[in-house]
């Protein structure tokens, strides 16, 4: 019994200590995103997603960096179901294996479509290559393209 009431007394100890029993992200300050487009604008590479929020940079790491502390709370990559990408941007892949999931799936574009409305477009027409295929093979990347105002999945 005396034993129970020393750890209870220690337990207390620490909460007092710490404030906080453990160290975790809240919840609220993620920005979880489904899409991001990449592409590159003279010497700029941009990144944007679908929740409205971009970055600039010379360099993937910069891009990303500024994405990161441009984005109010803690962006989230992880969660990004789909990659967009110019046809300049294709040697990225291999760099971007490190922030995304090997699930995500990789298309092109030539254009700047609607992001929020190409997440939607794309969850129901599913491009067939994923970031883990572009890293073991060279397979043609489907193409998102934008015909009078509507989206079209070229596979």
């Amino acid at each position: 019994m005396r034993r129970w009431i020393v750890y209870l007394l220690l337990f207390c100890a620490v909460l007092a200590l710490n404030g906080e029993p453990f160290g975790g992200t809240d919840l609220a300050q993620l920005s979880p995103v489904k899409l991001l487009q990449i592409s590159r604008q003279a010497d700029t590479l941009r990144i944007e997603t679908d929740t409205g929020y971009s970055g600039e940079g010379a360099d993937l790491d910069a891009a990303l960096q500024d994405l990161a502390d441009t984005t109010p709370g803690m962006i989230f990559l992880e969660t990004a179901d789909y990659l967009l990408l110019s046809p300049d941007c294709q040697t990225l892949l291999p760099a971007l294996a490190d922030s995304l999931r090997p699930a995500c799936a990789v298309c092109l574009t030539w254009d700047t479509p609607e992001l929020e409305e190409a997440a939607e477009y794309l969850t129901v027409h599913e491009p067939d290559v994923t970031l883990h295929d572009c890293l073991t093979g060279q397979p043609e990347l489907p193409v998102l393209v934008q015909q009078k105002g509507r989206l079209c999945l070229v596979q």
